[in-house]
Formats: C-alpha cells, sequence, structure tokens
C-alpha cells in the first residue's frame, strides 16, 4: 500500500515540476476534455520539441453505462475511481491555425478503493485547431490502445497484455476538448 502512495506521490511531484522546464518560447495550455471515459482536465506543456499533456478526470459515459446495464458488480464500471491521462506528444505545424501531435498515450483508471488499476497504452493522434488570435483552440485526442494492463489480475498478479482488438478501445478513451493558451 506504502509503495502505490509514494508512486503516486513521486507521479504528482512529477508533473507539478513541469512548468519550470517548459520551453518559454512557448506556451502553457489547459483545458476541458469530454469523452466516454474520461471527462475532466488537462494542460499542455512544451518541454523541449515535446509536450507533455498530463490530465484527471472521471469516466462518466463508463459509470453511466454500467449503472443502466446493471453490470455483475465489476468494480471499474459500477465504482470507478478517476481516470488519469499522461501523452508525451511531437508537435508538427500543419497551417497557421492547425497543429497535429503525434506520440504516445497512457490512460490509467484505479478502482474507487485504489485496490486495483485497469489501463491502456497506445499511441496518440492530437490534430487542434486554434480561433483567431491562437488563445483558443479545440483538440480531438483520439487515442489507439496497443497493450492493456492492470491489476490484481485473476492470478492477483500484475499483467500487461496485447489485444487486435484493442483499437476500437480508442473510441472510448478518446475525447474532444478546449484549451486555452496562457
Amino acid at each position: 500500500m506504502n509503495r502505490r502512495i509514494l508512486a503516486l506521490a513521486v507521479l504528482f511531484l512529477a508533473v507539478g515540476m513541469l512548468p519550470l522546464a517548459a520551453d518559454p518560447e512557448k506556451s502553457i495550455a489547459i483545458g476541458g476534455k469530454f469523452g466516454f471515459a474520461d471527462i475532466g482536465v488537462s494542460a499542455d506543456f512544451p518541454v523541449g520539441p515535446l509536450v507533455i499533456t498530463p490530465g484527471i478526470g472521471y469516466p462518466g459515459g463508463l459509470w453511466f453505462l454500467g449503472e443502466m446495464l446493471d453490470v455483475f458488480n465489476l468494480p471499474f464500471v459500477t465504482e470507478p475511481g478517476p481516470t488519469f491521462t499522461l501523452d508525451v506528444t511531437y508537435p508538427v505545424s500543419i497551417g497557421e491555425r492547425f497543429d497535429l501531435k503525434l506520440g504516445a498515450n497512457i490512460w490509467i483508471m484505479p478502482d474507487i478503493n485504489f485496490s486495483g488499476m485497469w489501463g491502456t497504452a497506445g499511441l496518440s493522434v492530437r490534430p487542434e485547431y486554434w480561433f483567431g488570435d491562437g488563445r483558443w483552440g479545440i483538440v480531438w485526442n483520439l487515442n489507439v490502445p496497443l497493450i492493456h494492463y492492470g491489476w490484481p489480475s485473476l492470478s492477483g498478479n500484475f499483467f500487461n497484455e496485447f489485444d487486435p482488438t484493442l483499437p476500437l478501445f480508442g473510441l472510448l478513451t478518446s475525447s474532444l476538448g478546449v484549451l486555452y493558451s496562457l
């Protein structure tokens, strides 16, 4: 139990230190994201040539589906915990107002008691369109999961597996969002 708390504390400390490493020529952007398995907030931190985007949210659509279908008391569906996301992307400017960020994504969802967790890892494609003076933008974060992992498995150990149908799950972990550049 103490290792998980320490790992979460180190993660939040590292994410909190990212603004200090941010490129002063590029601005930090904050925003909201709205998706089936991830409704919450995120922030873009430019670090050198990369953009690191941590986020936190709640799987409102997944919870609603679990309530409507009365799923067999699965802890990740009937009582989900918060979702944590982390994207590391490389931005490519397509036009004056259009950016495309390509990279990797991690999506993690613990159960409500933080006694287990489930998540995906894979590719991230983030097209962004910036309005007017470039302060406001709209983003579509398309996740393409390649592996899923979690703890505990049926044997009580950590597991990670590749599944060829996982990219379809990306429709659930993807989100549409709004960004404001500081």
